[in-house]
């Protein structure tokens, strides 16, 4: 009877667990649920600056930021790219603004409840362990060039490529090269389209300060220059000029590589990409991970001749040490 009875309850146990054990590997949550779990980096980044100050650990910071920058239902290994990418990026602002105040970091941080009102209770805990188990697995690595934090930067989706420093800030930067990202162009967001009136985009020109006349949107707008790759640096209307950033600001495109088109006596808008399309492509980091890329290799990838290190744990004082010289 004894035997019965265990024999059953093995059965049991088996029905529950081994769903939820694929639940748990399917969604990337495995060995993250548990709190108890130290990857403290030592460094602590206060939260308000009014009383009472919250102190939070620098990768509780990382975890914060990153629910605002990256779909959390992302592969693994982009999330783990993007983790390195928040943790440079911070460690980089922290250093330049000689500050340890995240209100004083240009970067959105979103507490615990925070999260639960943006995902739902029901979802918040599996997205909140996906995030954090790609700031476990990747606990104080960030990336440098030549000894120096790199400015880490990226975007939704390219154009298909990627472009250089070079090209769009005017500067030459080592390990921010154009490189393909061809799958960004089955994105659904690879293509954002608005479409205005002549007199709806005289108004809007107008409530940013820029006064026209009908001729000028009608007859006198154009596309003045642009990069090699079609990101628009300046556009003539008339006699005034306003630059591509403004206009994919005041006209809400997702990039500033876009192109204009008379449509049946209405103005059409057609951007490509979303973003600036400047160092790593989420999209294409997506893709790579998913065709079995590890971080290392993705943020390798996107940043050319970087070195990705671990933090030297020593208080609140950071000492940068390569410990993977490999490039």
């Amino acid at each position: 009877m004894r035997l019965l009875v265990n024999k059953w309850f093995v059965y049991i146990c088996m029905a529950i667990l081994i769903p939820y054990g694929i639940t748990m590997v399917m969604t990337g949550v495995v060995g993250t649920s548990g709190e108890d779990i130290d990857f403290s980096s030592g460094i602590l980044i206060q939260i308000g600056k009014t009383e009472p100050i919250e102190e939070i650990d620098l990768e509780d910071y990382v975890i914060g930021t990153m629910a605002s920058q990256i779909p959390a239902d992302y592969e693994m290994e982009a999330l783990k790219g993007q983790a390195v990418i928040q943790r440079t990026n911070i460690l980089n602002e922290m250093e330049k603004e000689k500050t340890m105040n995240g209100e004083d970091l240009p970067f959105q941080y979103l507490s615990k409840e925070e999260l639960k009102e943006k995902w739902g209770e029901k979802n918040w805990e599996t997205y909140y362990g996906r995030l954090r188990k790609a700031v476990i697995e990747t606990a104080g690595t960030y990336m440098t060039y030549d000894g120096e934090y790199i400015e880490a930067y990226y975007h939704p989706v390219s154009i298909g490529t990627t472009v250089s420093a070079k090209e769009l800030l005017g500067k030459d930067i080592a390990y921010l090269q154009s490189v393909d990202s061809g799958k960004d162009v089955e994105s659904k967001e690879y293509m954002n389209m608005q479409q205005f009136s002549y007199e709806e985009v005289k108004e809007r020109l107008q409530s940013n300060g820029i006064t026209v006349e009908d001729a000028d949107v009608k007859e006198k707008l154009k596309i003045e220059e642009k990069t090699q790759l079609g990101y628009v640096k300046t556009l003539a209307i008339g006699k005034k000029t306003v630059t591509g950033e403004q206009w994919a600001e005041w006209f809400s495109l997702s990039s500033t590589n876009f192109y204009l088109e008379d449509y049946d006596g209405t103005l059409r808008m057609i951007a490509l990409g979303k973003g600036r399309g400047l160092g790593l492509s989420q999209y294409g980091a997506n893709e790579m991970a998913k065709d079995g890329a590890d971080f290392e290799e993705i943020l390798k990838y996107y940043y050319q001749k970087i070195t990705l290190n671990k933090i030297t744990k020593s208080g609140n004082d950071i000492t940068r040490g390569d410990e993977n010289e490999e490039n």
